[in-house]
């Protein structure tokens, strides 16, 4: 195993938190109802979350807003902007993600998100 991704899953397993992660995917057009299904798919799943501060420099889109980090270990889910993260109490939606590769893997998953 890859010790970059054996290292960030042993840390968010010991000092992460479960949070509810919900991703919808968009479905095929119906014709006969008008509208496209979507599914819905909830996963709970460890992660570690981080209160980022929002100024000028960074995140300045969101000043004045909860903005909270999540990194979340690969084979989890695979993120996409739009998806929801619940944490305490909370909704959070991803408005940006990036992953952290080491020998082209996948070893750590970094998703930014603000409170709906």
């Amino acid at each position: 195993m890859n010790p970059a991704l054996r290292a960030s899953t042993k840390a968010i397993q010991t000092h992460g938190v479960i949070v509810s992660y919900t991703s919808k995917t968009p479905g095929v057009y119906d014709p006969s109802t008008g509208s496209t299904n979507t599914s819905t798919v909830v996963s709970s799943l460890k992660a570690y979350p981080k209160h980022q501060i929002t100024n000028q420099y960074s995140f300045p889109d969101m000043i004045g807003k909860e903005v909270i980090t999540f990194y979340i270990t690969p084979g989890d889910v695979v993120p996409k902007v739009g998806d929801t993260v619940s944490y305490a109490s909370k909704v959070y939606r991803v408005f940006s993600f990036d992953s952290h590769m080491f020998n082209s893997e996948v070893c750590l998953y970094r998703l930014n998100s603000v409170a709906v």
